[in-house]
């Protein structure tokens, strides 16, 4: 039997180290969309955007983190994710995720500045109930 091959995943906002784990595999949220991470992957240096980064651990459970901006860094099987905020799934329910859709969908849309306010509020809120969805 072949071994999995592993890396290491940093997960870090401004106030903390959110997560530092072994994985088999991440998913997360570039700015123009999803990218996969698996052992051996090239150098990569990318703007993240905002929603769901997911990992597989060394069990195979995967599990979810909400990341709002930020950075993504591959280099030598290690995965480096800087972003203003982190939020795991265990750390949400869905009471405070329609919360927040429903703080969103109520915010004014007169100027482009209030729409793009309320597109990365809404943007936000989606992903948040999406993360709430996989609360273990």
């Amino acid at each position: 039997m072949v071994a999995q091959e592993t890396f290491n995943c940093s997960i870090v906002t401004p106030e903390k180290l959110a997560a530092e784990v072994e994985v088999m595999q991440v998913v997360l949220p570039a700015h123009d969309g999803q990218i996969g991470i698996l052992t051996g992957h090239a150098p990569l240096l990318c703007t993240l955007g905002t929603g769901l980064l997911r990992y597989q651990d060394l069990a195979g459970k995967v599990h979810y983190y909400f990341v709002d901006g930020g950075f993504g860094h591959v280099a030598n099987n290690r995965v480096s994710i800087l972003t203003e905020q982190a939020i795991s799934a265990s750390q949400i329910s869905e009471d405070q995720a329609r919360g927040e859709l429903a703080a969103a969908q109520a915010l004014p849309q007169n100027t482009t500045d209030e729409l793009n306010a309320r597109a990365k509020a809404l943007q936000r809120a989606w992903s948040l109930m999406a993360l709430a969805q996989h609360n273990d």
